[in-house]
């Protein structure tokens, strides 16, 4: 089934991709997908919704590609495996937006004269009823014509005359369509639906455009889904009794939460969780993960873990960028994030307004802030209280297996100290499972591992005594 959801969608998107080629206007939307605007890289907006962009297709911060790592067996290269995922996702991103603007141009050439059409019709009926003069009766053959002739003949008319037939006029540019459903789901839902119904075989695209939409939602939806069911089943003990009932409660959590999309206001609120809600909680997890990896952890022992799965060290670049690039360009992002939900004038939605018969836009209320404060908390919850159980738990296992000790037989290694030690039952298991490994190394691998195992027993002052055991190696970082 999952490799069925992986590749089907890319099967109708390339479909789509050669239909969409041999549409009107195609060279022309290629060109402006192409184009570089300089003033726009100066919105903090557009480098949100760019960082957001990178979270989601990444599934960053999720869990998805630690499950993926997680099936993954003992030598294979994650280096690679890491690298093949971004070009996937960087191909997959140009194959989709080059789709999108070829038919968002086909719509901008197409729907001129389709507008310009109607607006006619409506001018003349309103001539008929007596509403307009004939002073506003168009041109026999404008219908005929190009979109900017109709504009032309809009600017020769008298000024009163001009103001009412702009009045009782159409809107044709597709600016002012952008601001009312080409945002968020509206793209997806509105925009693409009057698109495909202008092809040539419109029914048989729908068709494949839907099952498309249903097919990758349903392949997302799996794998977040496996990233919240698996650890809840390998680590909670009493869920661990009922791996089957995991999955159902789940499901059936998101489905009673998911209600509230379904009222009056869902469209508010899906804008508001999937736009700013969800990338901000993200970025602070992605925060957290790289903190923890290349501060906490350490970049070295990381490095050394690499070295002891692949024979190889990784690429000294890599190190650079996970500890002095990935986590300053994380902070400016959340900054943005930040600033865009609790600035009072940025965070607005679109509504329709019946005094005034149009759509307006409207801020969200600070109830609506609160909400969102609560729920990021909320979600953020697990990353400080997992740490702190496996700190407490760690803490009793040493006392407890101190205490059966005796007295004389206790030693002091030099320069740790409680926090740092490991248990001893722990080391000895960790030294036996090293013996019994040691006849299926490699010989790179053997003779690192044999170094380390030096370095743990001569207890120096410049090493510290506090290993991360990683499968059947215990590795110690300077």
């Amino acid at each position: 089934m999952l490799i069925f959801s992986i590749f089907f969608p890319y099967v109708l998107l390339i479909c789509f991709f050669i239909r969409s080629l041999f549409l009107q206007g195609a060279m022309a939307s290629l060109r402006r997908l192409v184009t570089t605007e300089l003033p726009v890289l100066s919105s903090l907006d557009m480098w949100r919704q760019a960082g957001g962009h990178v979270l989601y297709s990444l599934s960053l911060g999720m869990g998805t590609i630690i499950t993926l790592s997680s099936y993954q067996t003992r030598g294979d290269n994650y280096i690679k495996l890491a690298s093949c995922v971004a070009i996937i996702n960087l191909v997959t991103s140009l194959l989709s937006t080059s789709i999108s603007f070829l038919m968002l141009g086909f719509w901008a050439t197409t729907s001129g004269s389709s507008c310009v059409e109607k607006s006619v019709s409506n001018l003349l009926n309103l001539i008929a009823k007596g509403v307009l003069s004939q002073a506003a009766r168009p041109p026999t053959d404008i219908v005929h014509r190009p979109p900017p002739e109709f504009l032309d003949w809009i600017n020769q008319l008298p000024e009163h005359v001009q103001h009412e037939v702009v009045h009782f006029s159409l809107p044709c540019s597709i600016l002012v369509k952008k601001e009312k459903f080409m945002e968020g789901i509206g793209l997806a839902y509105v925009v693409f639906s009057q698109v495909i119904s202008l092809f040539p075989g419109s029914s048989f695209w729908a068709i494949i455009f839907f099952l498309a939409l249903a097919t990758t939602s349903l392949s997302t939806m799996v794998t977040l889904l496996e990233g919240i069911v698996l650890p809840l089943q390998k680590k909670v003990l009493v869920l661990s009794k009922h791996p089957k009932l995991v999955p159902v409660v789940i499901c059936l959590g998101g489905f009673l939460g998911s209600l509230i999309f379904t009222s009056r206001s869902g469209s508010y609120v899906v804008f508001l969780i999937d736009d700013h809600l969800v990338p901000m909680v993200l970025v602070i997890i992605v925060v957290f993960q790289n903190l923890s990896l290349a501060w906490v952890y350490g970049i070295r022992r990381f490095r050394a873990e690499i070295f002891g799965q692949l024979g190889h060290l990784v690429w000294a670049p890599f190190s650079f960028l996970w500890s002095y690039v990935t986590m300053p360009t994380l902070l400016a992002l959340f900054t943005i994030y930040f600033l865009n939900i609790y600035h009072s004038e940025s965070l607005y939605y679109i509504s329709w307004n019946d005094s005034m018969s149009q759509e307006m836009k409207q801020p969200y209320q600070k109830i609506v802030l609160g909400w969102v404060t609560f729920l990021s908390v909320l979600a953020l919850l697990p990353i400080p209280m997992y740490p702190l159980q496996r700190w407490w738990n760690l803490d009793d296992d040493i006392i407890c297996d101190v205490s059966k000790e005796p007295a004389s037989s206790r030693k002091v290694v030099p320069g740790s100290n409680k926090a740092t030690q490991r248990p001893m039952y722990l080391l000895k298991r960790s030294q036996e499972k090293d013996k019994a490994s040691f006849q299926n190394k490699s010989p790179a691998e053997t003779s690192f591992l044999q170094h380390q195992n030096v370095l743990t027993k001569t207890g120096s002052e410049n090493y510290s005594t506090f290993s991360f055991p990683y499968g059947s190696t215990s590795l110690v970082s300077p």
